[in-house]
């Protein structure tokens, strides 16, 4: 009896217009996201991330037999909505375009951190609620109080509209976003304001071109914050030099501080993410629900070590003045200004022809959790000059304590009248975000005294002993900026006196030279003080 013959295979002879279009026309590798994929049935959709890229207009179709190495692979089970995805435009037998070769973006470091099946879940439960406080369940509160010497309120502030921004890099998730950030002008409200209205909207297109990156979301969040903050300061510039005139150099000569906060989230690990981008004094304290303050930004000024090294660096002196160290500038022979910061929007002065003051943030990044960390306080040195921030976050648990719809700016608002009624010289301004959970009562420790955590001091060389404890000091009226808003010329023409006197104390050259006059480097200082206190009139600035 005759074997059984082995049953035949058809062979289909391979499309050749296929061939063609994935070999010859579609060498380019395009990016997408994966719109919607049904894994059961294993087609889906893919969105690119330029239409103009393709001639197709619409969705591009992905069949299962298109994934790179095939169904059962990584890359198969990393597909989910939302993942960033490269690929090759070919066809199918009917002659309609699809995705080919379907590769997911940052499969390696997905695989490596365990996320593989974590990327084509759906979003667990705490991220859901992650996602439900950023876009509806944040409280935030501002209070400001004008210093009784200003003519105008310089500070400014930004409360942003929490939006979706979808998926950020490799993360995989949809996440949603929100800014935050306190302005504190000098010289007039023309840098403050201009960086209220345009700071929010620069970050946020830069946000959009950064999101296809192959990062993660702290470094896509970093990348926008930089660009945002140098996009602000170009502009800034660019409108002050189209002015003329007094115009022109009232916007050339003010200036601001930003203390920003971003928080978005959740990240590829299900996280609530903060990053802090300070420029200037303003300041930034997280506060933990038993009571402790953390403070997350650094004070940039003159006296912080590594501030004074770059501003010197870049031909900038420092020099102690009025109580306070100044970054000072010489013109046409004479002491032209003084800062009391080092980095700042604005400021044209200290910025052309060399950057002895800059607008680069100092970044920092964290992880929220929002049942140990109860509100975020962003203030203006106004605040923070007189009250600590461990006394900030005991304060401002009051009102959280008795929560209402209002209870942070309840919080903000008493922030701001404490240090107004210790020092009313200084504009005051204060933001507290909730995250939701009420404060803990105070826990003390044995001196009765509340932790605190300052996450910069050895950074930033923390201030000595004596100025910590005049810093929990009730301080009385100090005038802590040098200039007054709408100080009348002969009121300036004094000032110019006193920053002689003090170019020659100092022995700083003037007219190309210096000094040598013994009777003028022993100049009475009696004399100085008593010139400097015929002007009390006028209200502190930092820069005039």
């Amino acid at each position: 009896m005759a074997a059984p013959k082995p049953p035949t295979r058809t062979v289909r002879a391979p499309d050749l217009k296929a061939v063609l279009n994935l070999q010859f026309k579609s060498k380019k590798r395009l990016e997408g996201r994966v719109r919607w994929f049904d894994k059961e049935k294993g087609f889906g959709k893919i969105l690119p991330l330029d239409a103009r890229s393709t001639s197709v207009e619409e969705e591009i179709f992905v069949h299962k037999n298109q994934i790179e190495d095939g169904p059962e692979s990584d890359n198969y089970a990393a597909l989910a909505p939302g993942a960033l995805v490269s690929y090759e435009m070919t066809t199918q037998e009917d002659g309609k375009p699809c995705a080919g070769n379907v590769r997911v973006q940052g499969l390696a470091r997905m695989v490596q951190n365990g996320l593989t099946q974590a990327a084509g879940a759906a979003l667990s439960a705490k991220e859901a609620r992650l996602r439900q406080l950023l876009l509806q369940g944040l409280q935030s509160g501002v209070f400001q109080e004008k210093g009784h010497k200003k003519a105008l309120m310089e500070d400014g502030f930004l409360q942003g509209v929490a939006r979706e921004v979808g998926t950020l890099g490799t993360s995989g998730k949809s996440a949603a976003l929100t800014l935050y950030a306190v302005m504190d002008g000098h010289a007039g409200i023309s840098c403050s304001n201009f960086v209220v209205l345009n700071l929010e909207r620069n970050i946020l297109d830069s946000l959009r071109d950064q999101r296809k990156r192959d990062a993660n979301a702290e470094q896509i969040l970093k990348s926008s914050l930089l660009a945002g903050f140098k996009v602000t300061e170009h502009s800034f510039h660019q409108y002050a030099n189209k002015l003329e005139g007094g115009a022109g150099r009232t916007w050339a000569t003010s200036g601001s501080t930003c203390c920003a906060a971003c928080l978005a989230g959740p990240d590829e690990e299900g996280r609530l993410r903060l990053l802090v981008a300070n420029v200037g004094d303003s300041r930034a304290v997280l506060g933990k629900k038993d009571g402790f303050a953390v403070r997350l930004s650094v004070d940039h000024r003159p006296d912080n070590a590594g501030e004074r090294r770059r501003v010197e660096q870049q031909g900038g002196t420092v020099a102690a003045f009025g109580g306070a160290h100044r970054v000072i500038l010489k013109s046409r022979g004479q002491v032209a200004a003084g800062l009391s910061v080092t980095r700042s929007f604005g400021d044209v002065d200290f910025k052309v022809p060399a950057e002895v003051v800059t607008a680069v943030p100092e970044l920092s990044a964290f992880a929220i959790d929002p049942e140990e960390d109860v509100m975020l306080i962003l203030s203006s040195d106004g605040v923070t000059g007189s009250v600590t921030d461990m006394e900030a976050v005991r304060l401002a648990s009051g009102p959280l304590r008795e929560g209402g719809s209002d209870a942070a700016e309840k919080a903000a608002r008493l922030l701001v009248e404490t240090a107004h009624a210790r020092d009313p010289s200084d504009d005051k301004t204060a933001l507290v975000i909730w995250f939701g959970e009420k404060p803990d009562n105070p826990v003390v420790n044995a001196s009765g005294v509340a932790d605190e955590e300052d996450l910069f001091t050895a950074a930033a060389e923390g201030p000595k002993a004596a100025d910590k404890v005049e810093a929990e000091v009730p301080q009385t009226v100090q005038e802590d900026d040098m200039f007054a808003d709408g100080a009348d010329p002969m009121e300036m023409a004094l000032l110019d006196d006193i920053f002689g006197a003090y170019a020659r104390d100092m022995g700083v050259e003037m007219d190309g030279s210096t000094d040598a006059n013994p009777k003028l480097k022993r100049k009475n200082t009696e004399e100085v003080k008593d010139k400097k206190k015929n002007q009390s009139s006028k209200a502190a600035k930092k820069v005039f």
